[in-house]
């Protein structure tokens, strides 16, 4: 178990959550797991959920839960590649291209072809 300790604005709160293992292991490895899973989730996994809309998909034919998740992952990294806006967040970004083709268009035609792999 671990019991998180939150301040949202003036408010404490306090959440626990429980972990089932089937590995013995110290409490030091333990922390480090669990740090490690929050990480990603609240990283990655939480732009997609909510910036991403993923987890309101209601895609159930075929492949296409696969196709899709794929997608937003090339759109997640390939927005992250773009820093012609400057330093905005994702979700600003995202809305600019909503917005205006003009960006998308300067997202495939100049910042993707001007990535240097390695």
């Amino acid at each position: 178990m671990v019991v998180v300790h939150k301040w949202t604005k003036d408010k404490l709160e306090v959440t626990e959550h429980f972990y089932i293992m089937d590995t013995k292991m110290s409490i030091e490895l333990f922390v480090r797991a669990t740090r490690s899973h929050w990480n990603i989730e609240c990283g990655l996994h939480w732009r997609l959920d909510v910036l991403l809309n993923e987890d309101r998909s209601r895609n159930r034919v075929g492949n296409s839960i696969n196709n899709l998740s794929a997608i937003r992952k090339l759109v997640y990294n390939i927005v992250k590649l773009d820093m012609s806006f400057g330093k905005i967040s994702f979700e600003k970004k995202l809305t600019r291209y909503k917005c205006d083709f003009s960006h998308i268009e300067n997202l495939i035609f100049n910042i993707i072809p001007s990535v240097k792999t390695g």
